[in-house]
């Protein structure tokens, strides 16, 4: 699990529900103490515009020589709204723009994206050899309303044991690509 101070910020945050802003501090936390700066890694905040408003996500970019490329992306979104199919409409709308925007740069195999609602996420990948995302959502009905993105996609809670295990889980596969990578350029 994680250390005491990183799941006292999520409890904070968890109690004042200040929207997504109570989520920025403790997700960069959790971030920079798996991809620490010291190392290659480097936890960025990107503003993108979405509607009348901004939004903030985390990129984590790994450094290899004098280029620098993104491996991980963290979009955060207010518990409040996962109960929203339109909120959560647009999360997986924007992590398939995001994808289409950035992710030919990832180099990795694999390029991993993991929205937040609060502490509970779901894990996106966009597999590099078949342009495929998963998860995939039919289109949404326009005839009729469809829960084309379930709430149930967010099942796994980061401050639960297992949700700590899987999210970790994502965080070792992408520094194993990372290194992967890392060797592989180092013997060409």
């Amino acid at each position: 699990m994680w250390d005491e101070l990183t799941v006292e910020r999520f409890r904070i945050a968890e109690e004042y529900r200040n929207g997504e802003n109570s989520y920025y501090a403790p997700y960069n936390r959790l971030l920079s103490i798996v991809f620490p700066p010291d190392s290659r890694y480097t936890v960025e905040p990107v503003t993108h515009p979405i509607g009348t408003r901004k939004t903030i996500e985390y990129m984590v970019t790994m450094q290899l020589g004098h280029k620098i490329f993104p491996v991980l992306v963290v979009e955060i979104k207010s518990p409040d709204s996962l109960q929203s199919l339109s909120a959560r409409r647009e999360a997986n709308e924007q992590i398939a723009n995001r994808y289409a925007s950035i992710g030919n740069q990832c180099p990795l195999e694999i390029f991993y994206a993991i929205i937040a609602f609060g502490t509970m996420i779901s894990i996106y990948t966009l597999d590099k050899s078949s342009g495929t995302i998963a998860p995939s959502y039919p289109p949404a009905d326009r005839q009729r309303l469809n829960d084309n993105v379930p709430e149930d996609a967010w099942n796994i809670d980061v401050l639960e044991e297992n949700g700590a295990n899987t999210i970790n889980e994502v965080f070792t596969d992408v520094q194993r690509m990372c290194e992967n990578l890392r060797a592989r350029l180092s013997a060409d």
